[in-house]
């Protein structure tokens, strides 16, 4: 698993910046799911008591590249395994969830 990688480990700190970043924004929760194994989504986005799901999350983290560069050499497009795309529909659908897509383009690291 990447997560598991020197820059998956990065990635992960700067996902936690994010989760904390969207509670003071937004007062909602971006609750993240269990690192260590496989997951059909990032996170579950909450309403602030957690008490109203709203939302599953896919966060992707992109160092060293701007956005110029992602529209232009990636096509504004990033890779996510279909089979994750359909896991994540399923769960969609079966709470009636919207779903919520970031991608993080740092020149540098959040803090």
């Amino acid at each position: 698993m990447d997560i598991l990688t020197e820059k998956g480990k990065i990635s992960l700190e700067d996902e936690q910046f994010l989760a904390e970043w969207f509670k003071k924004e937004f007062c909602l929760n971006y609750i993240q799911t269990p690192k260590d194994q496989p997951a059909a989504v990032d996170a579950i986005i909450s309403n602030k008591d957690s008490t109203k799901l709203m939302a599953v999350a896919e966060t992707k983290c992109r160092y060293e590249l701007t956005l110029e560069q992602f529209q232009t050499t990636f096509n504004n497009e990033w890779l996510v395994t279909w089979a994750k795309i359909q896991r994540r529909l399923r769960l969609q659908m079966r709470w009636e969830l919207h779903q919520l897509v970031y991608s993080i383009l740092l020149n540098q690291r959040l803090f």
